[in-house]
């Protein structure tokens, strides 16, 4: 997993299956944290929302 501030548009189109958290993915974890949505967390962890 790679994590950046930055947004990493076509660095996520990757095919390494290399799973990469941006700036914007930090902050829907960050809102989901806040509302205490952990399952929806996990989902944008694993890539699959």
């Amino acid at each position: 997993m790679i994590i950046t501030k930055d947004y990493a548009g076509e660095t996520k189109k990757n095919v390494r299956s290399v799973r990469i958290l941006d700036y914007e993915d930090l902050q829907n974890i960050m809102n989901k944290m806040r509302t205490g949505d952990i399952h929806e967390i996990k989902k944008i962890v694993a890539g699959i929302i």
